[in-house]
């Protein structure tokens, strides 16, 4: 989807970006927008194609946006967007059960329509998408098309921010007969912020209706201690995540469809510690503990058919979270984090797939002149496995990308490689990432 954001200033501006790169990746886009208060007006187009690096790994898409705002007083905002975009790509398999003729189709169209009227704020959302996937070789012909309708309507009343929302959604295709959902909801929440002490208390609810899931009431608790140079802040939160159609009723040559999938509750704990004592340095640590009932988590199909989307019965991820920033100097940023992750299945204690254990970054900017910066980022990922029973894995990696931006007034020119060493690694789900990619272009503003 697209996004246009933008500041309320008067006149026209926008920019151009281009590029191109190895496996005949190519790519063009264009943002404008004019102002003429109180009405503004912005489009936003693009086109994006490769070859791919991989036999049958192309892809060509095309989109294209608009948002219209008309703002005639603080109290009173109106602003409506459209997007739409189209793909087609090729699906090549995992590499050793290629898939050398299947192809996916890609349709999506969006649209919203913001209100703020003096205290009340309206959202209102149409979406549709169609996706097919086609396999002359195994004989698979799918196509899936939905369309939804959500509203959300937000007050705050007294010191209580109140909300409401409903939402209707439709499916259908070749494989499934046509079927409809309804979803309403409710959420409530109040911060109370002590006199002498830099503490703030908020807390609240949400409840909502399925049609077809049962009903959910999920509470949240919120404690920050914030001083001028460091902050703690824990919480406890329910939630929900039903699963979506895609996930239910798509089928293609990697993913079989799983109708009976069921929805995902979770109830999760932090805490969350930031200490920044001047300028020069930041860093963190957060502590998470998450308890998942009937986790939607995709699992790799076997002998080379489609995976698919299973619910386990109760999962535990728990881990930590640090990660800081040092610049010795204007020209000098350095960005390291690290993160140890715990998943398993309650029920049979098995590690969940495509999780790995550990993953370490270390991100480095550097300023040599004024109009000249330079990235280096690098990531470490450990083993994962990429089965529920753990008798399939991928080994760990290493891998990192390189960045140059360089301004000559409105003109920004840039160049981008990524796997910069040219590693041969796999994701979690088995699927080989790309080799060596480069990058090189720009983007002019006007």
């Amino acid at each position: 989807m697209i996004s246009i954001t933008t500041k309320k200033l008067e006149g026209d501006r926008g920019n151009i970006e281009v590029y191109g790169g190895n496996f005949k990746t190519r790519s063009l886009s264009v943002n404008c927008r004019q102002d003429i208060k109180p009405f503004g007006v912005g489009l936003s187009a693009g086109w994006d194609k490769t070859d791919g690096f991989r036999e049958n790994d192309d892809r060509d898409k095309k989109r294209i946006g608009t948002k219209v705002n008309y703002s005639p007083s603080k109290e009173y905002s109106f602003d409506l967007s459209l997007d739409f975009d189209k793909e087609d790509r090729g699906m090549p398999g995992l590499p050793a059960f290629p898939t050398p003729r299947s192809r996916s189709e890609n349709e999506t169209f969006g649209s919203s329509l913001l209100c703020q009227i003096r205290g009340l704020k309206s959202g209102t959302h149409i979406s549709r998408f169609r996706r097919g996937s086609r396999n002359p070789d195994s004989g698979l012909e799918t196509v899936l098309n939905s369309w939804s309708l959500m509203e959300d309507l937000k007050r705050k009343f007294g010191e209580i921010n109140t909300g409401v929302d409903f939402a209707i959604a439709e499916v259908s295709g070749n494989k499934v007969k046509t079927k409809q959902e309804e979803k309403c909801g409710i959420h409530l929440s109040k911060d109370h912020r002590f006199e002498n002490l830099p503490l703030t208390l908020s807390g609240g609810v949400r409840c909502a209706y399925y049609s077809e899931f049962q009903e959910v009431v999920n509470p949240e608790i919120k404690l920050c201690f914030d001083r001028d140079n460091f902050s703690i802040r824990t919480a406890a939160v329910k939630t929900n995540n039903a699963p979506s159609f895609l996930q239910r009723y798509y089928e293609s040559s990697t993913t079989s469809p799983n109708p009976d999938l069921g929805m995902e509750k979770a109830m999760n704990y932090s805490a969350a510690f930031s200490y920044h004592p001047d300028k020069v340095f930041e860093g963190g640590i957060t502590l998470f503990y998450n308890r998942v009932k009937d986790r939607i988590t995709y699992v790799c199909g076997e002998g080379g058919t489609g995976g698919g989307y299973e619910n386990f019965g109760k999962v535990t991820l728990k881990g930590t979270e640090v990660s800081c920033k040092w610049e010795p100097c204007d020209s000098l940023e350095i960005k390291p984090s690290y993160t140890y992750l715990s998943a398993k299945d309650d029920d049979t204690g098995k590690w969940l797939p495509c999780k790995p254990e550990h993953k370490a970054k270390f991100d480095i900017r550097y300023k040599p002149f004024v109009d000249l910066t330079v990235y280096l980022d690098t990531k470490y990922v450990s083993k994962q496995y990429s089965r529920a029973d753990n008798t399939e894995s991928v080994p760990g990696y290493f891998i990192a990308d390189f960045r140059a931006d360089y301004y000559l007034k409105k003109i920004r020119l840039f160049m981008k490689i990524e796997n910069l060493f040219d590693k041969n690694y796999l994701y979690g789900d088995g699927y080989p990432a790309p080799p060596l990619t480069w990058k090189v272009g720009l983007n002019y503003e006007f």
